[in-house]
């Protein structure tokens, strides 16, 4: 499953497969749930931050974690917050500690994206399973789609779990 990400992250990256898995596994990094703030899900850059990598900096290297996020950044963050800590809520219940995450921001560098995005799918393929925020607008990214590709391209539940959790607007739940 994870040669099948880092082939489709060497046709992004012009890089062999080889190199592929090993570089994205490399730069492979995660972070705890319980590190992040709502504030973290509002938008790419936290208002007020002047370091980029603020959260990047939290994040810690490593071969895997429970959940790759995947979310789209247009989606309602307050509903996005809601729905992560929901989720968070029934992880800790069921496994009795609080889960590691792939989230975007935390765990690409910031200010040097173009070396990152090709490796999507190895960071994917080193996660135990796929976390989707499922807003309105998620379904209209390009990189959401790619993700949820990805996943079915590496075996879909044969990799691990999909999970889609709807994050509804407040009083908007009928979108």
């Amino acid at each position: 499953a994870l040669r099948a990400a880092a082939g489709l992250a060497s046709m992004i990256g012009d890089r062999s497969v080889k190199q592929a898995l090993s570089e994205g596994t490399e730069r492979f990094r995660s972070i705890l749930l319980a590190d992040l703030a709502a504030e973290d899900v509002v938008d790419r850059k936290r208002e007020g931050a002047s370091d980029p990598n603020y959260l990047f900096r939290r994040s810690v290297p490593g071969t895997s974690c429970d959940a790759f996020v995947s979310h789209s950044w247009d989606d309602d963050p307050a509903a996005k917050w809601a729905a992560l800590q929901q989720w968070r809520s029934t992880f800790i219940a069921q496994h009795g500690r609080e889960p590691w995450i792939w989230f975007d921001k935390a765990c690409m560098d910031q200010t040097n994206l173009n070396d990152e995005t090709w490796a999507l799918p190895v960071y994917l393929g080193n996660c135990d399973s796929l976390l989707i925020l499922s807003g309105i607008h998620y379904w209209s990214r390009l990189w959401c789609v790619l993700e949820l590709f990805v996943y079915f391209h590496m075996g879909g539940n044969k990799v691990g779990p999909l999970e889609v959790l709807p994050v509804y607007r407040n009083g908007h739940e009928q979108e």
